[in-house]
């Protein structure tokens, strides 16, 4: 009986990242996702490009953290990938 509780536990406890992750997932169609993310891609790069090229931050670093990690939930939740890094 105990292997199985505990057998229990451990698949409780891999399964439910997961749904507490789908249920971020905000729902939009295709078309509002992709401008979202796009949105908040240039919005994170302008910052980016303030902070490191004038010494000008325009957000707390946690609202910065924060908008990363919702930028990095968007994508895949809509699986978007990344923009490709300028060379």
């Amino acid at each position: 009986m105990l292997p199985t509780i505990r057998l229990m536990t451990c698949a409780l406890l891999f399964l439910l990242p997961g749904l507490g992750h789908a249920s971020q997932c905000p729902d939009w169609p295709a078309a509002k996702a992709r401008s979202e993310v796009t949105n908040l891609q240039q919005q994170m790069a302008a910052w980016n490009d303030s902070y490191h090229r004038q010494g000008i931050s325009h957000i707390p670093d946690e609202l910065y953290d924060q908008a990363r990690q919702k930028l990095n939930l968007w994508r895949s939740c809509f699986a978007v990938p990344p923009p490709r890094p300028i060379r």
